[in-house]
């Protein structure tokens, strides 16, 4: 019964970082300002809708930008997962993957302030994200050798890998649903959303951890 809490958590925190590592790649496209923009505005200047969406801000960032700010998550995912596998096994696989998500978390949450300040400090944001989230996999196997028995391992990677499709699946409506959604805030509301869920799931690892020694 105890493998099976771990086995849950290590699922429910692929989801909600994966649903924070995709959001960006679907807010984007509300983030950038179309160029069609003046001429929508002129067409429905008497709904309340326009003026929803005049408040939230945009950017003028070219393709190029847009490739680099969205492709700069990897280059720091692509460093991490030496790094990560060396810090679970000294300092814990549950640890390394709490502050996994705790870090990604609070720079989720700086992203609508560093892409108004400007797209280098929103590049340099994906890079630390993606540095947190590259010791996710790594920190998993080292609990997965700790946790699961040999005749029972493949299932188990396969049930927590399965928060990984479904934090896709997630991300894939409810930040389409959210970015568009000019009267909820549209798509700087999409990121607050998702940290919410981050920082519930640190205190819920706490008690699925006080589950583990209680459970015989």
């Amino acid at each position: 019964m105890k493998r099976y809490i771990v086995i849950l958590m290590i699922g429910l925190a692929n989801c909600v970082l994966y649903c924070m590592r995709l959001n960006l790649n679907i807010a984007i496209t509300e983030m950038v300002r179309k160029e069609n923009t003046t001429e929508i505005t002129n067409y429905n200047s008497n709904s309340s809708e326009v003026d929803q969406r005049s408040s939230i801000p945009t950017f003028e960032w070219d393709e190029l930008r847009q490739q680099r700010i969205l492709g700069a998550f990897y280059y720091g995912y692509a460093v991490m997962p030496i790094p990560g596998g060396w810090l679970a096994r000294k300092k814990g696989g549950k640890r390394v993957m709490v502050f996994a998500v705790l870090w990604t978390s609070l720079l989720t949450a700086l992203i609508p302030w560093a892409a108004g300040v400007s797209s280098g400090l929103l590049i340099v944001l994906r890079i630390l994200d993606g540095l947190g989230q590259g010791s996710l996999l790594p920190a998993s196997y080292v609990i997965f050798g700790k946790w699961t028995v040999p005749d029972e391992r493949s299932s188990m990677i396969s049930i927590s890998f399965s928060g990984m499709t479904l934090g896709v699946i997630i991300s894939s409506y409810v930040s389409g649903w959210i970015s568009s959604a000019y009267e909820f805030g549209g798509w700087p509301m999409s990121f607050y959303i998702y940290i919410c869920f981050g920082l519930e799931l640190c205190p819920c690892s706490l008690i699925g951890a006080l589950l583990v020694f209680c459970v015989n």
